[in-house]
């Protein structure tokens, strides 16, 4: 069959049944298939059979002429011969194989053990021989089909090799954390670790925390991880640009940026657009204090009240603001505030109950109000709020 081991194989030359396509004259519509058919029926183990046998095979043999001619003849054609479902499970993207993967004597092993992969989970191999987590091409497509399939691989794969290692990061990045000093310290293999999970950077070398690159990448990572910035360097966590990336995604990160970030209008500001508990409380003295601040965080969230200054908790159109988030807030407002009438009706109008918050004058007001329209005596009211 000369040239062939240079010849990709036609899949056009056997029909459904696995009969040749012949043309009207008799001759084989592709003469390499025929070629094939013929030397893969030979029985004869002779060196020359099995050495002609095996030169017969082209570079790339697709699934269907592997099942239909090499599946049942003499196991010295392919080494060891792969039945169509372990087939399916080992073939590259292309969808061929190649001869060398076909005379590779482990073939069977290999591909029986992806198929269980591919049909049950990484956890199947648990039974596998072992010597296969060290070898790249195998762990390479069980990752493929299960990512879980890392928890196997051979640690000398894992430590030092470095192709292998950005196939594995591709699919979780957190691998990083057994790699080698010289691969944690590559910003190559970093950017790949961190690209895929942001938190890949706590195993990054101190020089790497340390590089605005890979920081504002892990930052980036999935939509946005800036549970990252907590790894960061120090200098990074007072990089303005890095700072603003992670409280976009995670407000709670405002925590772990520098003190002088963490009073400044426009990273607060970003923090502040997320729902929930008030970032105000991680803000830095100068922003607890600055009123276009304070006022967009009560506007957010009347609870951020407690964690305004004491003069903005004086502020009479501050705490009117938080009231309408909940009338509960007036326990946070200055004590002047919570004798003020006004101030106190509309923490009434929001949550009847807030009176509870009140001075002890207006307390009692309600306590009037509430015997001369029920004619009875108002109960006593919860203990005292807290004194600012």
């Amino acid at each position: 069959m000369g040239g062939a081991s240079s010849t990709v194989h036609c899949p056009n030359g056997f029909d459904a049944e696995g009969n040749i396509i012949r043309e009207a004259d008799g001759k084989a519509k592709c003469p390499h298939c025929e070629k094939l058919s013929q030397v893969a029926k030979l029985r004869c183990s002779c060196m020359r059979c099995v050495s002609l046998r095996e030169h017969a095979l082209p570079d790339k043999v697709d699934d269907f002429v592997c099942s239909a001619y090499l599946f049942g003849a003499e196991r010295k054609v392919a080494g060891r011969v792969f039945n169509q479902f372990a087939w399916d499970a080992s073939k590259g993207e292309s969808g061929f194989i190649s001869r060398s993967q076909l005379l590779d004597p482990r073939a069977l092993d290999k591909a029986t053990a992806l198929g269980q992969v591919l049909r049950f989970g990484s956890a199947e191999l648990a039974d596998a021989p072992p010597d296969l987590f060290a070898d790249r091409e195998f762990m390479e497509r069980a990752i493929e089909i299960d990512p879980d399939s890392l928890a196997f691989v051979a640690p000398e794969l894992v430590h030092s090799d470095k192709a292998f290692m950005h196939v594995a990061l591709e699919k979780d990045g957190e691998v990083l954390g057994k790699a080698s000093e010289a691969l944690r310290n590559s910003k190559e293999t970093a950017l790949i670790a961190v690209e895929q999970n942001g938190h890949a950077l706590k195993f990054a070398s101190e020089a790497l925390r340390n590089d605005r690159d890979v920081v504002l990448r892990a930052l980036r990572s999935g939509g946005g991880c800036g549970a990252a910035l907590k790894h960061a360097s120090e200098s990074l966590r007072a990089d303005k640009a890095c700072v603003l990336e992670a409280v976009r995604s995670d407000k709670d990160m405002l925590k772990h940026a520098s003190e002088e970030l963490r009073s400044d209008r426009e990273v607060v500001a970003a923090a502040l657009l997320h729902d929930g508990p008030s970032p105000l409380r991680d803000a830095g003295l100068q922003a607890r204090s600055d009123r276009p601040t304070v006022l967009l965080a009560v506007r957010r969230s009347g609870s951020a009240l407690e964690f305004a200054s004491k003069k903005l908790r004086d502020d009479k159109e501050v705490v009117l603001l938080s009231l309408n988030d909940s009338g509960a807030c007036l326990r946070f407002a200055s004590r002047r505030l919570r004798d003020d009438d006004e101030v106190c009706q509309q923490a009434r109008k929001r949550d009847p109950w807030a009176g509870i918050y009140a001075s002890k004058r207006i307390r009692e007001e309600f306590k009037r109000r509430a015997s001369g329209e029920t004619g009875d005596a108002a109960p006593e009211n919860s203990p005292n709020p807290k004194e600012f």
